[in-house]
Formats: C-alpha cells, structure tokens, sequence
C-alpha cells in the first residue's frame, strides 16, 4: 500500500496549540513556510529545530560509538542447527542442518554451491537402495493432466515444467516463463547446454515445496551426474521434514534468474552465477521474513554409514575464522561463515552426486530497541532545553 502525501498527515487546525502546529510544519519539505496564526513569529519556531536537530546528532553519535557496536564479522555469520538423525534407510533424508540468522540481523543474500565429489569412481551407482526402509502411508494429492512442458528455449536454456499426477502438497505453483505459463506445476528442470557440444544435462531442479538441487555439468568423458544433496530455499520452519510452499515462479531470462514467490506472499530471487564443467553456483536474494525456528536455508541430504551416503561431513569455517570438519552425526552446529557438506567417502548411493556448499552470507544489523529510544529521547532533551531557555519569549513577541 502506497504511503498518503506527506501534507495528509498532519491537520490543517493545530489541534495542541499554533507552537506544534507550526513546528510540524517546519518540517516537511517545500520552499514556503507558513506564518502561524495570530502572528507568532516564525523565526521562535524554527529556533527551536536547531536544538532538536542536535539532540537527534548526540542520540545518533551515542548509538554509533558503542552502546549498538558489534564485531564486524558477525554481519557474515549464519548460525547451523543440527538437526540430523541416524537412519537405516538410505531413500530417507535424514540430514537435516538448518541456517539461521544470528539475534538482531537479517538475512539479504547468500549463495548455494555445487561441485564434483572429491574422490574418483568407476561406477557410478544410481539404483535406490531401499533395505530396511518400511514408510509410513503419508497423504499425497492427485492432479489432472500430468505431463512435461517447456516454458522458455532459446537454444542454450531449457526451462521444463513437470506436473506428477500426484503430490505430497495439496497444492501446485504457477511457473511463467517466456513461452508460456503453466499451473499446478511441481517442478522445474533446467537444462543448460554444455559448450561445443550438443549435450543439454540438467543443473538445476526447484521444487514446489522449496526444494532446490544443484549439480555441475558432468566433466569431459562423462555423459552426465546424479542429484543428491538439497538445499530448502525460503522461510521454512524448523522441523523434521523442512518445507516453503511456492505459489509461483517466474523465469527472467534477461537475468538468469527465477523470481520466487511463496504462499505467505514472501519473495526471493535465484540468480544463476556460474554453470561449468567444474560447479555450478546460485545466487539467493532474500526477501522473507526469518526468525529463532525459521531458517533461510536448510540441507536435506541422507547418511546411513560412510560408504552409504549423500553427504557423511560438513566441513565449515567457525566464528574466529578456523576451519573445522566434522562427521555429520556429530556436527554439533555453531556460527560459521560458510557450511559445506560433503562425502569423505566413496559412496554406493547417488555416486557421482554433487557436495554442496552454502556462504558468502550478506547480513543486516537490526536497530535495536534502545537505539530508537536514543534518537527519540535525544531529540526530545533538546527541544525541552530549547524551550526552558526561551520561557517567556513567547509571551514577549505576542506583547
């Protein structure tokens, strides 16, 4: 909703008397002022902005030198909360790390990584290992005409929408791109073209219930990669099985990003920044709301032992700047400036799939309360000693 005119908010009879009124006025912007009634100089009015404006300056001063200061590297800090349990069943995703944004700051930006596993292979097993997995019946939706259909290609891009004939969320996401719009969608494939070649391997998958995987394309000699690992974009809350609902999706190609927009009305912006042999790497701009049990990012991943795996360490870089690793089940958390989770370990499960990192976190300071209290109450001592100095003057201009 757009703000009225500033001249709206005020009335135009001083309700508190003509000195309110007319220091109201000095205020708002504009060439002219307007002389109060009953002729009271305007010149006792504006000198009382002079002593206002200073105790706002001392307020600010205040605020700046100490009593709001805090270290410099904590606006690059994200907080990682553990929440991941042992399973027997490698189709569950057991991992489960949230980031969150330490007291009092606010998350703009951060990106999302994806590069080849460290280790070398020959084959690379793809096959679900379904052993001691016994799933509960959980409720899904059906959905009219399933199918695939592309959105947006322009011979290097191909931007494909899927809709399941069912799905765990009762409901589906519109995405638009340029040829076309789709609703009850459940997610998206890009499929970005490797140079020189007439290969188009998938990079980027986005689900409807804030799911993102990422991967590189294949290195040379190899037809293409698993996904594995995934990372939920947007305000989910912190929970065993960590979701966003998207109502839509837009694809910008003139910026090679998608336009995120949730059910709750928040909003993010996935920005493609490298797509190569060797990573490929999204950029997220924030806009939405998080909090102490509502993350901005979170791992999904699954861990079963260290040869059956989608990630069997996190290896991270802590608040003084010391780089740890450590096995994902005892990962105990903490402020760090980047988490990357990772296999240590030839895997049997999803081989080829990709370790992903998360940092190059951009955060905001709240204003905390007493600052607002520092500028108020600043502006206020000095108005009031302005006018204990001119007691009197009023009644003197009127005489």
């Amino acid at each position: 909703m757009n703000a009225p005119p500033r001249s709206t908010l005020l009335p135009t009879t001083p309700p508190h008397g003509h000195l309110v009124w007319e220091h109201s006025r000095a205020l708002l912007p504009g060439p002219s002022r307007t002389t109060p009634p009953d002729n009271v100089p305007a010149r006792f009015v504006a000198s009382l902005r002079r002593p206002l404006l200073r105790g706002l300056a001392l307020a600010a001063v205040l605020g700046v030198c100490g009593l709001t200061a805090r270290p410099a590297a904590a606006e690059s800090l994200a907080l990682a909360q553990n929440e991941t349990v042992p399973t027997l069943c490698a189709e569950e995703d057991n991992v489960n790390v949230a980031l969150l944004t330490p007291s009092n700051q606010n998350i703009l930006s951060y990106t999302i990584e994806a590069s080849h596993p460290g280790y070398s292979y020959t084959v690379d097993h793809s096959d679900p290992i379904w052993d001691n997995c016994t799933f509960g019946g959980g409720t899904d939706y059906p959905f009219d005409n399933p199918g695939r259909f592309s959105v947006y290609n322009d011979g290097i891009t191909d931007v494909v929408v899927v809709r399941e004939p069912r799905w765990w969320r009762p409901q589906g996401m519109t995405v638009i791109g340029r040829d076309g719009t789709v609703s009850n969608a459940h997610y998206i494939a890009v499929h970005r073209k490797i140079e020189g070649t007439n290969s188009y391997p998938q990079v980027l998958v986005f689900y409807q219930d804030g799911n993102l995987r990422l991967k590189p394309q294949p290195p040379a000699g190899r037809a293409d990669t698993l996904f594995g690992t995934s990372v939920v974009v947007g305000p989910a809350s912190v929970s065993g099985r960590p979701f966003v609902d998207v109502s839509s999706l837009q694809y910008l190609h003139d910026s090679d990003s998608f336009e995120i927009t949730y059910s709750s009305g928040e909003s993010a912006i996935l920005r493609f920044d490298a797509v190569s042999r060797a990573l490929s790497r999204v950029e997220v701009q924030v806009n939405y709301a998080t909090g102490a049990d509502v993350a901005f990012a979170t791992f999904r991943s699954m861990y079963v032992a260290q040869d059956i795996s989608d990630g069997d360490h996190m290896k991270w870089v802590d608040q003084t700047g010391t780089p740890r690793d450590d096995q994902i089940l005892g990962f105990t958390g903490g402020l760090g400036s980047e988490f990357f989770l990772y296999r240590e370990n030839l895997s049997i499960h999803n081989t080829s799939a990709s370790d992903i990192r998360i940092g190059d976190f951009n955060l905001s300071i709240v204003p905390e309360p007493h600052t607002l209290w520092l500028l108020a109450s600043g502006g206020l001592v000095g108005l009031i000693g302005s006018l204990r100095k001119r007691r009197g003057g009023l009644a003197r201009f009127r005489s």
